[in-house]
């Protein structure tokens, strides 16, 4: 990679970090249970669903940071060792955490008939079923591109050898 593309890539990595941190530190203890209505005794779902948003944000910030020290690897030329599948596997990790996270929120909307958002047509159980369609999704695409990283690490030592 060139080192301006480099360059590009974390300034976005960071940025989202910081966008994740803002959100886990501030917006999210922010929130106040009363100013919904209907709120009346359901404040402990708002704290549930609070404390499952700042965990989803961890493992979004585990793939930030795993996507960070995969480029120092690119970087230093080193992606095709055994290092990378530590990161690799951090960020399959933290995927199938964050779609269990949201499949289960998902899961305890719709039990507890929760269903209905105040937008009225896509609302918060639609979110979260994106999300975890979104997330599989991802997740089975980190898990072939781990295959493609063993096959490449498999013909680089194949290619040493004959060298």
């Amino acid at each position: 990679m060139k080192a301006i593309s480099l360059i590009i890539v974390r300034l976005g990595l960071g940025g989202v970090f910081l966008l994740s941190l803002y959100g886990q530190l501030i917006l999210i203890p922010s929130v106040d249970p009363s100013g919904y209505p209907g709120s009346e005794g359901i404040s402990y779902r708002l704290y549930a669903y609070m404390a499952a948003a700042v965990l989803g944000l961890v493992c979004v910030q585990v793939i930030l940071f795993s996507s960070w020290m995969l480029l120092n690897l690119i970087q230093r030329d080193t992606i095709l060792t055994a290092k990378a599948f530590r990161w690799v596997d951090a960020v399959i990790w933290a995927t199938g955490a964050a779609v269990a996270l949201a499949g289960g929120v998902a899961l305890h909307s719709a039990i507890t008939g929760r269903v209905r958002g105040p937008i009225g047509v896509f609302d918060e159980f639609d979110a979260m079923i994106l999300c975890v369609g979104v997330g599989i999704a991802f997740g089975l695409l980190v898990i072939i591109l781990r295959g493609l990283l063993r096959k490449a690490i498999e013909l680089k030592s194949e290619i040493a050898e004959v060298i």
